[in-house]
């Protein structure tokens, strides 16, 4: 596999050559097959549809891919943006009132907050 490809995009890659070949093989003996009574037209046909539909399903695969890694992104911004608000108005809060339940909330969960905050960079 090249570098960037992922395993979709090999088989595609494989796919593709696979047909074409096919496709080389159909095309050169195909007064010979039709002879035979082979359908050379109707195969054509099919494998050029199958490939179509292939790479249609791997674009839409791709497109499902970043749509997925788009939201991953958009949580974790959300996620930061919380935990930011949420310090903004907690730590004054817990240093001003450090017994108040609240602030004894925030200071057992703050570290376990700031671990599932994608960090600075």
């Amino acid at each position: 596999m090249k570098p960037g490809m992922s395993e979709s995009d090999d088989e595609l890659e494989i796919f593709r050559r696979d047909v074409a070949e096919l496709l080389g093989i159909l095309n050169d003996d195909s007064a010979k097959l039709r002879a035979k009574g082979f359908d050379v037209d109707g195969a054509v046909a099919d494998l050029e549809g199958k490939l179509a539909d292939l790479e249609k399903a791997r674009a839409e695969e791709e497109e499902a891919l970043e749509n997925y890694l788009q939201a991953c992104a958009d949580l974790a911004d959300t996620r930061t943006t919380c935990f930011r608000v949420l310090c903004a108005v907690m730590d004054p809060f817990a240093e001003e009132n450090p017994f108040h339940p609240l602030a004894e909330d925030w200071q057992e969960w703050r570290p376990i907050l700031i671990q599932q905050v994608p960090k600075d960079e």
